[in-house]
């Protein structure tokens, strides 16, 4: 078993005092100032800074050894090192572009200040901040933090099981289904006979994963092809998953690539599945666009436990009803006081010549086979018999989600709030300034999935 670590560049922890650092970056020949401001009215620990940077090349020979972050006070007090990594670099004729990340505190309605140095011949990486270990053996890569545990197939790319540590150790996920990447079902067969079954996910040649270990995050970066039964790819699925050092959640980013026109029965994205034994509700959080500021969300709750629902058959949880736009769902149980939840980042679907198609989008929750299991489904067919019932996808067409799957203790005080609150800062990014502003690069370089898109869900007043 072996612990893979590539570029990792982090900066010492606080000095005692601001003369210290001023001193010690004189040996620095340029710096870039950061400005982020929290233009929101909680405060943000911890809250995550990524900006993206552009210098000129042959002040960039060293920036994998030099670059460093250091929060300051007004313009020229240096107050404490930061751990920061970079990603994203590239080079193109005399300009240099990368993106960097670091965490800091921010007060509500406040902003800090940052200088990003560089440029230092001498300056070595200081490896003496540790990251989040990814350990890579043929049957798992698998990770561990203290605020939970997760395996993923080496073969699939799929989650093999998830543990939480909050509020103790308690298993989630010990496998028998798929999730959190997207699952196709599709015709088996000919005529009134066809059977629905899930595409097979095979590694994809010549896109072998990447695995990064850093101070700030660790990722695992692939690519798999789904295979129908005759061996041809219908479709490709590449994925990220990210993970923030000392974050109670992790992130997934997959998006769905049909390489041909495939009649299906099923699209099913931004996954998630649990063990029924271990739960005792479903939740759910709904976003409603038509409400008025002043209006409040509803919180649905479900039986899921297998006591309760002893006699029911396994099905859809309210017949698939729910909307697909959900801002969070999660499960839970409230005896042993854990829950673990889904928050929706984004989605984005496109087409090559042809719309997107869709037929009763929804979120599918249902009990099947031991698992309660979650899903925004762009495609669900009802009956799924004879290939009549099917929805034909042109090739071409793009499914795009990122979800946040987070770990939290149900008796630490008003769980439904707190959840949301999370659910706002992971869909609210800081404003972010750069000085001078001919060093900042906007757009041009793949961003990480940390932050969401779904502000929206949480502008009314609250939840209950």
């Amino acid at each position: 078993m072996k612990t893979y670590v590539i570029l990792l560049l982090a900066a010492t922890t606080a000095m005692a005092d601001g003369g210290g650092l001023n001193e010690k970056y004189t040996a620095w020949k340029y710096a870039i100032e950061v400005q982020a401001k929290n233009g929101e009215t909680f405060a943000r620990p911890g809250e995550i800074v990524d900006v993206g940077l552009a210098i000129p090349t042959d002040r960039a020979a060293n920036l994998k050894g030099d670059l460093r972050v250091v929060q300051k006070r007004g313009f020229d007090l240096l107050l404490r090192e930061i751990p920061a990594q970079i990603y994203g670099l590239k080079t193109s004729g005399d300009r240099t572009e990368f993106r960097v990340i670091f965490k800091a505190d921010f007060q509500p309605s406040s902003t800090e200040r940052f200088a990003v140095f560089y440029d230092n011949p001498k300056a070595l990486p200081d490896e003496g901040q540790p990251g989040i270990g990814i350990q890579q053996a043929p049957q798992a890569l698998s990770l561990e933090t203290p605020f939970y545990s997760v395996k993923i197939d080496p073969a699939t790319g799929q989650c093999m099981a998830l543990e939480s540590r909050i509020p103790g150790n308690q298993p989630i996920y010990r496998g028998g289904g798929f999730f959190p990447l997207p699952v196709v079902t599709v015709p088996s067969g000919s005529g009134d006979m066809a059977q629905p079954t899930g595409l097979e996910a095979a590694r994809a040649p010549g896109h072998p994963d990447q695995v990064i270990v850093g101070p700030v995050f660790s990722e695992i970066k692939g690519s798999r092809e789904l295979v129908a039964a005759h061996g041809d790819a219908v479709a490709r699925v590449k994925f990220v998953y990210l993970f923030l050092k000392d974050e109670r959640y992790f992130v997934v980013k997959s998006s769905l690539h049909f390489l041909k026109d495939t009649p299906v029965y099923a699209v099913e994205l931004n996954r998630f599945a649990a063990d029924q034994a271990e739960l005792t509700h479903y939740f759910f959080r709904p976003y409603t666009p038509s409400f008025r500021p002043t209006e409040i969300e509803e919180v649905g709750s479900i039986m899921v436990d297998a006591g309760t629902r002893k006699g029911l058959p396994n099905a859809d949880l309210l017949a698939g009803m729910l909307p697909v736009d959900l801002a969070w769902h999660a499960v839970g149980n409230i005896d042993k006081g854990f829950s673990v939840t889904a928050f929706n980042l984004s989605s984005h679907s496109s087409g090559t010549n042809s719309p997107v198609p869709n037929y009763r989008p929804a979120t599918r929750a249902r009990v099947r086979s031991g698992l309660v299991e979650l899903s925004n489904a762009p495609i669900c067919v009802g009956t799924q018999k004879g290939a009549l019932n099917t929805v034909s996808v042109p090739k071409g067409t793009v499914f795009e989600e990122a979800q946040a799957i987070s770990f939290s203790d149900w008796n630490n005080g008003g769980w439904r709030s707190v959840t949301d609150q999370l659910g706002r800062q992971l869909n609210t990014a800081l404003e972010i300034t750069v000085y001078p502003q001919t060093y900042r690069t906007v757009g041009q370089l793949p961003v990480l999935p940390h932050h969401g898109e779904r502000g929206g869900a949480y502008e009314r007043s609250g939840i209950r």
